[in-house]
């Protein structure tokens, strides 16, 4: 499961465009996906900086895919204002790092 894209944030009282968020089904070549969903998000991004306006990465939370979400260089999600989370097969969350 991978999670992407933008959706509207329940409360924002700035008017801004809300979280980033969309899922996709389980994949076999996670390490692909992450690389893949990174970039679509950044194309989805605004061509201004907008703090109003955060975008997450949700990936499985199991080895293969929490290694691949990993690898991302943690210094370019910075820049990007991106958080990486792990929802396990229950619904738990967990927040791998990055801006809630």
């Amino acid at each position: 499961m991978m999670w992407k894209g933008l959706l509207p944030r329940p409360a924002n009282p700035e008017g801004g465009l809300g979280n980033g968020g969309e899922v996709k089904a389980a994949s076999s070549a996670p390490g692909l996906d992450v690389d893949t969903a990174i970039g679509q998000l950044v194309r989805r991004m605004p061509s201004e900086a907008d703090q109003s306006v955060s975008f997450v990465l949700v990936v499985r939370d199991e080895p293969g895919s929490v290694e691949a979400a990993g690898r991302a260089p943690q210094r370019i999600l910075d820049l990007l204002g991106m958080a990486l989370y792990a929802v396990d097969g229950n619904g738990g969350v967990r927040q791998l790092f990055g801006r809630v």
